[in-house]
């Protein structure tokens, strides 16, 4: 099977915001933040050096932007296989299980009109309204 050589990104910098996202993804560290304000967009692109880059086109797939890196004329390979798993750091958040707040019979706040600041009081942890107990 010959080798294919996948093409390296191409970057856009009137399309660049400069957000960063590539530079996190890139597993090889040949991106970084420009020193240059582009004059088409204001803002400062990221620089990418081609010696170093591989192809991988992780940064392409973390570009908010459809058109700031680009390449054409290949498959995007999966992170996963190339590099294995990522490393993860954040926690695992944990589940709560829902709760409901027992409310008094509201038929005589709903005739006055008072059951939304009534309900929003009590949820907000106060037993007054405006200087006026909640009954």
């Amino acid at each position: 099977m010959p080798k294919v050589t996948r093409p390296k990104p191409v970057l856009l910098p009137e399309l660049c915001k400069g957000c960063g996202r590539c530079i996190d993804a890139c597993p090889k560290n040949c991106i970084s933040m420009g020193d240059e304000i582009n004059q088409a967009s204001g803002l400062i692109p990221v620089v990418i050096d081609m010696d170093i880059c591989n192809g991988c086109g992780l940064c392409i797939t973390a570009c908010p932007e459809p058109y700031g890196l680009t390449a054409t004329g290949f498959e995007l390979e999966d992170p996963e296989h190339l590099y294995g798993e990522r490393e993860r750091e954040a926690a695992v958040p944990k589940t709560v299980p829902d709760r409901t707040i027992p409310l008094p019979q509201c038929e005589p706040m709903v005739l006055k009109g008072t059951y939304a600041s009534a309900i929003g009081a009590v949820l907000a942890g106060c037993r007054h309204v405006f200087g006026y107990p909640i009954t």
